[in-house]
């Protein structure tokens, strides 16, 4: 008689847990209420979360962020964000403002092919691997 090996069957919350980690996210598309929106910034737009401690960093448009975060399932929420202070145009505030918020209010992430996508009830964002 052959043995039966049964395969471990991942929650969606493993797998993208198991696959943002140890990489750098860059924000590609921003879509507001349907509506794909100009990325505007200094820099980059960019996460990074950090297994071990919780933590996540990354640029927000003109500074740099970090804190923590809680991931339940598929579902990304970040507390605590500190950041850098640099002014930059009031535009460019206003969406690293809206970008902090979603990061601090939780929205939902999935994972297809190598982008990362991040959605609550306004807004998807989608984010490419930059390794």
């Amino acid at each position: 008689f052959g043995s039966c090996k049964q395969k471990k069957t991942m929650s969606a919350g493993e797998i993208i847990a198991k696959d943002i980690y140890s990489t750098s996210w860059k924000l590609s598309e921003w879509y507001i209420e349907g509506n794909k929106i100009k990325i505007i910034g200094d820099k980059s737009y960019t996460l990074f979360f950090n297994s071990e401690n919780n933590q996540i960093h990354g640029n927000s448009g003109c500074n740099r962020y970090f804190g923590k975060y809680e991931l339940n399932g598929v579902t990304l929420k970040a507390r605590d964000i500190a950041g850098t202070m640099m002014a930059c145009s009031p535009e460019i505030m206003n969406l690293e403002s809206q970008f902090r918020h979603i990061l601090e209010t939780g929205a939902n992430l999935s994972i297809e092919k190598r982008e990362l996508i991040m959605e609550n009830d306004k807004n998807k964002l989608i984010f490419i691997a930059d390794k």
